[in-house]
């Protein structure tokens, strides 16, 4: 851990003293192309995805409706769905999510860093998430459709940018507190001068989790999800060079309730399984985004991330066993990317990029009392390669496409190619057509045999595929009027899953997930917004853990010049389980209270209350009991859900 904190210090260093030494004529130069280029990349980064289904929520959006995690983000946009699991939760896409671990096929990145763990896979949620405070957010971009030609490996799914705001002048506080214990207080610092901008922002919090009631034993667990959590974001930029940092680590209880394998009125052979957990991650990032000349501007950066898993557990048997076992999960990943735009003309434009990423540390370790103990290391590389071009007729026709090859230390090639096609025969209709694939390499953690869990990573395993096909039509009517209607079919390939008897991992599984999606969104008088998304799978079957229907709805009301109130319902129909049978279905509400006080900005004392905030949320208003499917390897065919939740929040701007 001292390497890398070294590492990061003298990776920061470094970047100061370039920008010191640039030759101001250089400087100068690269300010001048700016004006014309330096959105080339992000309005291109649109482009590639013209066919996929998306939705972008603003920081207004966020504070609006009071979202306290990325979880409850999530779980408002059209399409996406949560599993809670008491300690993690996992995300859902239009129904191609087994209910295994199914964060895998989802990439999370974060200012373009990737987030996933290499070892595992998986994708960080809300709760993993909570060292970035949600008033850092600026943007947050979910893509419901495989997105394998830009992002490459565990974009299979979707993925999900997150985009933290730009750094500026003051200081800001927040203070937040909530139901099951939970406090919650950042602080943030900010300074800017001609064209360099630095901030800092911290963040606290602890939360003790709610009571889980076990029918099957009838008892409650207490405190299931307790955790403390604390972390700290480094972000420094001079014009288009970029240096950012961040640590973050959590600790806390870990109580699973396993069903009896056996029978559910037995419990001769059933356990639960308590202990703690500490867990740190440490990312580092140096990027360029901008113009090198005239009609050219490209995306460069270097990473580095480290992510440190440590548990405790103890496994207690119905008859009274007791086992004790400690595992520690470990592992860096290092990592460059490269991306190149050439604008030939207006309408017609070419990305050649690259990428590569070298795991140089991957340790597993775990030691049992009176077992055998594991400590194996391994290492592995990626390496992508893509071309993509888009094309815009003058008829309003536009056409794009491309595709990648990704090569790694021990599968066989992966490629991913593109196309999408779109339409606008009026400036109030579009059409939209296209077809998408993402892949996902076996994980480290998915073994073939049981003893020692030999050999890592499983050399029978290939990599999972996901084929999207996609129609769309988007239509304005009126001024504030406007309807999204998609119809998508989407199969994943070679699907590994898990044996709870052999404890082995195979490429056994397809599935298939084909659905409608429609939204409205109107604008009505005195700026209030709503929006209504409805989504209904056509086929639910097992492994596709999909509700269906899946109905939103939200507004957003702003009243008394102060004052502005946000409202969501969401009804879920019924989701297959793994044994067979079906949850019910359940209609949540819930909403958001904010006031933000406007003053006249002439008054400078007084400035600082244009950005601050009181709000007061409440989670599930009708305190509705509902209950989410669980993951076969936890046995109980259901998991249920909190209650009535309710936090408050106080934001200070200076």
């Amino acid at each position: 851990m001292k390497n890398l904190l070294c590492f990061f210090t003298l990776l920061l260093f470094f970047s100061l003293s370039s920008i010191a030494q640039l030759p101001d004529s250089i400087l100068n130069q690269v300010d001048t192309l700016v004006k014309n280029l330096e959105q080339s990349l992000i309005e291109y980064e649109e482009k590639l995805d013209i066919a996929a289904s998306k939705n972008i929520i603003t920081a207004k959006e966020i504070m609006n409706r009071g979202y306290d995690n990325l979880d409850e983000l999530i779980n408002s946009v059209q399409g996406m769905y949560l599993t809670n699991e008491w300690t993690t939760s996992q995300i859902g896409a239009r129904g191609v999510s087994p209910s295994e671990l199914n964060n895998q096929r989802m990439l999370v990145l974060i200012d373009n860093i990737p987030l996933n763990n290499p070892m595992t896979g998986q994708a960080p949620s809300g709760i993993e998430l909570r060292g970035i405070p949600m008033e850092n957010i600026e943007s947050v971009t979910i893509i419901r459709s495989p997105m394998g030609i830009l992002y490459g490996n565990s974009a299979m799914n979707g993925v999900i940018r997150i985009k933290t705001k730009k750094s500026k002048k003051g200081v800001g506080v927040f203070v937040d507190a909530g139901s099951f214990g939970k406090y919650d207080v950042g602080l943030s610092l900010g300074q800017t001068w001609e064209k360099t901008s630095l901030s800092l922002s911290t963040r606290l919090g602890s939360i003790l989790g709610q009571d889980i009631y076990i029918p099957e034993y009838n008892a409650a667990i207490p405190e299931s999800d307790q955790m403390d959590y604390a972390g700290i974001q480094l972000k420094l930029n001079h014009k288009n060079l970029s240096v950012k940092g961040s640590y973050f680590q959590r600790e806390g209880a870990i109580i699973f309730a396993h069903d009896p394998v056996v029978a559910p009125d037995s419990t001769s052979d059933a356990f639960f399984e308590g202990g703690t957990y500490f867990e740190r991650s440490l990312f580092a990032d140096i990027s360029y985004d901008g113009p090198i000349k005239e009609n050219q501007s490209i995306h460069a950066r270097l990473f580095l991330n480290y992510d440190l898993d440590e548990r405790q557990l103890e496994y207690v048997w119905g008859s009274g066993n007791i086992l004790e076992k400690n595992r520690t999960q470990e592992n860096i990943w290092a990592g460059v990317e490269y991306q190149h735009l050439f604008k030939f003309q207006q309408d017609h434009q070419l990305l050649l990029g690259t990428e590569f990423w070298h795991i140089p540390i991957a340790n597993y370790t775990s030691s049992e009392l009176n077992g055998p103990d594991t400590n194996l290391d391994f290492t592995y590389w990626t390496l992508g390669i893509f071309a993509h071009d888009s094309y815009q007729f003058q008829n309003g026709f536009a056409i794009n496409g491309g595709i990648r090859a990704d090569l790694n230390s021990f599968t066989d090639p992966v490629f991913s190619p593109q196309i999408a096609m779109l339409y606008t025969p009026t400036q109030k209709t579009t059409l939209r057509a296209g077809y998408s694939r993402g892949y996902r390499l076996p994980s480290i953690l998915e073994t073939d045999v049981i003893q020692e869990f030999q050999p890592l990573p499983n050399p029978d395993l290939i990599p999972e595929i996901s084929n999207n096909l996609e129609l769309g039509w988007k239509q304005q009517l009126g001024r504030d009027l406007n309807v999204d209607i998609t119809l998508y079919y989407q199969q994943l390939d070679n699907v590994i899953l898990n044996s709870l008897t052999m404890f082995q991992s195979d490429n056994a599984a397809t599935l298939e997930a084909m659905g409608l999606e429609a939204g409205l969104s109107i604008d009505l008088p005195e700026n209030i917004q709503t929006y209504l998304y409805y989504n209904f799978q056509f086929d639910n079957e097992t492994k596709v853990n999909m509700p269906s229907p899946l109905c939103k709805f939200g507004v957003t009301v702003p009243f008394l010049k102060h004052f502005t109130l946000f409202a969501e319902g969401q009804h879920e129909g019924s989701r297959y389980t793994w044994d067979g049978t079906y949850t019910l279905p359940y209609f949540l509400m819930n909403s958001n209270l904010r006031f933000s006080p406007k003053v006249d900005s002439s008054k400078k004392n007084a400035k600082w209350l244009n950005q601050s905030s009181i709000s007061f949320r409440v989670y599930n208003l009708f305190d509705q009991f509902y209950q989410h499917p669980s993951r076969q390897e936890l046995q109980t065919r259901f998991m249920g859900q909190n209650g009535r939740t309710w936090q408050a929040k106080l934001v200070l701007q200076f």
